[in-house]
């Protein structure tokens, strides 16, 4: 597991010369699958082009980089119409609250946890504001079936509710992993 948090800044390289050829500016989720689809790098070039890199086109996370087989991954998002689609939208996750159906506030997202290997989301570090997050440490809240996102909101059901408060304290070990 990943979080994106950790992904920022992190420079690529291409595995065939050993190169690093940009750095990760952002990360794009598709909010209707739950997924990581691609990375928005920055490649210190003067143009002003926005390139991206496919989850796919990744070969492997190591602890300070992310590899690529080659600078040929690199690609302008106007190549994928369903990425350019996702950017011309709210990719970003991290700052959304969370609302239960029933209209109750269970927090922002802070971060996203994601497996690297296949790229789908597996929950959610979320913030109840700097000082609950000091007295009792943030929570993390998995992704379950019935989760969707709407405007600048996460909305879950009760029956997601009810299980995130039963096990929130077992939940919180799983960000240690």
């Amino acid at each position: 597991m990943k979080k994106s948090s950790d992904l920022i800044g992190r420079f690529v390289v291409d595995i065939t010369n050993g190169n690093k050829v940009c750095n990760i500016k952002d990360i794009i989720y598709s909010k209707d699958f739950f997924k990581l689809v691609a990375f928005l790098v920055d490649d210190n070039s003067f143009r002003n082009d926005r390139k991206i890199i496919r989850f796919k086109d990744v070969k492997e996370f190591g602890d300070t980089f992310v590899m690529i087989d080659s600078i040929y991954a690199l690609e302008k998002p106007e190549k994928y119409p369903k990425i350019k689609a996702i950017m011309a939208e709210e990719y970003i996750m991290a700052g959304h609250e969370i609302l239960c159906e029933d209209g109750i506030s269970m927090g922002y997202i802070k971060d996203v946890v994601f497996d690297e290997k296949m790229g789908r989301i597996v929950g959610f570090k979320i913030t109840d504001g700097i000082i609950q997050d000091l007295l009792d440490g943030r929570s993390f809240m998995p992704y379950k079936d019935g989760m969707k996102f709407k405007d600048k909101f996460l909305i879950i059901n009760r029956q997601i509710k009810e299980e995130f408060e039963k096990n929130k304290e077992e939940y919180k070990k799983l960000l240690s992993i």
